[in-house]
């Protein structure tokens, strides 16, 4: 199944998803959830958009707690913060954030990684590119977690320029029955 994620939640593939449903948003409009039903599995998704203001966003994140209850539970977006050095260009600051720390405790806590860089290790590549005083500065803010279990049904997973996209590939495996 080839799942597309962009900003307002839209994913597809014909004849592989049997039922999407809306399980609902929250208030300020950060998030939405989605269900969606495959040939034998039942996934939600999780679409966000954490505030761009450090404590808004740490209050957010800690939100996002009733949101990791779920193995099949997929938390893609941008969350505005990057998970580690590595997420950023060389040159740039690497500054200290509280909402980081609250991420990662999230993560840690209920065995989530991020998936995207759960498969490409080392490499660095940017979802938020943008010119400040003439001096390109890139990092990458958009992530997709997954509890580490669930990992095994992602296949290929890539970063393009635009702002968030991010394309899953899920590998499920199903015996055909007479």
């Amino acid at each position: 199944m080839l799942l597309l994620v962009g900003g307002g939640g839209n994913f597809s593939e014909e004849g592989f998803c049997d039922r999407v449903m809306f399980l609902g948003k929250d208030i300020e409009g950060r998030s939405l959830t989605v269900q969606i039903k495959l040939v034998n599995t039942i996934i939600d998704l999780v679409n966000i958009y954490a505030p761009n203001e450090v404590k808004d966003r740490e209050r957010f994140l800690k939100g996002l707690l009733g949101h990791l209850t779920s193995d099949n539970r997929i938390v893609v977006g941008d969350f505005n913060v990057m998970l580690s050095r590595i997420d950023l260009a060389q040159g740039m600051v690497y500054k200290a954030d509280t909402s980081r720390k609250s991420l990662v405790h999230l993560m840690d806590e209920f065995h989530y990684v991020d998936f995207w860089r759960c498969r490409h290790g080392a490499k660095r590549d940017f979802s938020r590119r943008q010119m400040v005083e003439g001096v390109l500065k890139q990092s990458r803010i958009d992530f997709g977690l997954c509890h580490v279990d669930f990992i095994a049904n992602i296949g290929r997973v890539f970063i393009s320029t635009i702002h968030l996209v991010i394309m899953l590939h899920f590998t499920f495996k199903f015996t055909l029955r007479n």
